[in-house]
Protein backbone atom coordinates (compact mmCIF):
# COMPACT_ATOMS: atom_id res chain seq x y z
CA UNK A 1 0.00 0.00 0.00
CA UNK A 2 2.85 2.37 0.82
CA UNK A 3 4.37 1.94 -2.65
CA UNK A 4 1.02 2.73 -4.26
CA UNK A 5 0.66 6.09 -2.50
CA UNK A 6 4.32 6.91 -3.04
CA UNK A 7 3.89 6.52 -6.79
CA UNK A 8 0.72 8.62 -6.77
CA UNK A 9 2.34 11.46 -4.85
CA UNK A 10 5.29 11.63 -7.27
CA UNK A 11 3.07 12.30 -10.26
CA UNK A 12 3.26 15.72 -11.86
CA UNK A 13 4.96 18.80 -10.54
CA UNK A 14 3.94 20.33 -7.24
CA UNK A 15 2.69 23.90 -6.94
CA UNK A 16 1.09 26.29 -9.34
CA UNK A 17 1.97 26.44 -12.98
CA UNK A 18 4.46 29.22 -13.80
CA UNK A 19 3.31 32.45 -15.45
CA UNK A 20 4.85 33.07 -18.88
CA UNK A 21 7.49 35.78 -19.07
CA UNK A 22 5.51 37.54 -21.81
CA UNK A 23 2.49 37.87 -19.50
CA UNK A 24 4.64 39.27 -16.69
CA UNK A 25 6.31 41.76 -19.02
CA UNK A 26 2.98 42.81 -20.53
CA UNK A 27 1.46 43.35 -17.08
CA UNK A 28 4.41 45.51 -16.03
CA UNK A 29 4.32 47.48 -19.28
CA UNK A 30 0.57 48.15 -18.99
CA UNK A 31 0.95 49.39 -15.42
CA UNK A 32 3.89 51.65 -16.34
CA UNK A 33 2.16 53.23 -19.34
CA UNK A 34 -0.89 54.30 -17.37
CA UNK A 35 -0.30 54.39 -13.63
CA UNK A 36 -3.95 55.14 -12.87
CA UNK A 37 -5.00 51.71 -14.12
CA UNK A 38 -5.72 49.40 -11.26
CA UNK A 39 -5.46 45.66 -11.03
CA UNK A 40 -9.04 44.95 -12.21
CA UNK A 41 -8.57 47.10 -15.32
CA UNK A 42 -5.29 45.44 -16.27
CA UNK A 43 -6.82 42.01 -15.67
CA UNK A 44 -9.77 42.80 -17.94
CA UNK A 45 -7.45 44.08 -20.68
CA UNK A 46 -5.44 40.84 -20.48
CA UNK A 47 -8.68 38.84 -20.59
CA UNK A 48 -9.66 40.65 -23.82
CA UNK A 49 -6.36 39.45 -25.28
CA UNK A 50 -7.21 35.88 -24.31
CA UNK A 51 -4.87 35.73 -21.32
CA UNK A 52 -6.73 34.45 -18.27
CA UNK A 53 -4.92 35.34 -15.04
CA UNK A 54 -6.14 35.97 -11.53
CA UNK A 55 -6.35 39.33 -9.79
CA UNK A 56 -3.64 38.31 -7.35
CA UNK A 57 -1.29 37.41 -10.20
CA UNK A 58 -1.73 40.83 -11.78
CA UNK A 59 -1.24 42.47 -8.38
CA UNK A 60 2.01 40.57 -7.92
CA UNK A 61 3.54 41.72 -11.20
CA UNK A 62 2.03 45.22 -11.38
CA UNK A 63 4.43 48.16 -10.96
CA UNK A 64 3.46 50.27 -8.00
CA UNK A 65 4.19 53.97 -7.76
CA UNK A 66 5.77 55.72 -4.85
CA UNK A 67 3.61 56.34 -1.81
CA UNK A 68 2.51 59.96 -1.37
CA UNK A 69 4.05 61.84 1.55
CA UNK A 70 2.36 61.61 4.92
CA UNK A 71 -0.30 64.26 5.58
CA UNK A 72 -0.05 63.97 9.35
CA UNK A 73 0.28 67.09 11.48
CA UNK A 74 3.73 68.31 12.23
CA UNK A 75 4.39 70.17 15.45
CA UNK A 76 5.73 73.68 15.13
CA UNK A 77 8.17 75.14 17.58
CA UNK A 78 7.53 78.73 18.50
Amino acid sequence: MRDHWTRLSRRGTPGRSPIAREVRDLTRKMSRVNRSRGTPRIRSELHKLGIDVSKSTVETFRVRGLKPPSTGRQSRSA
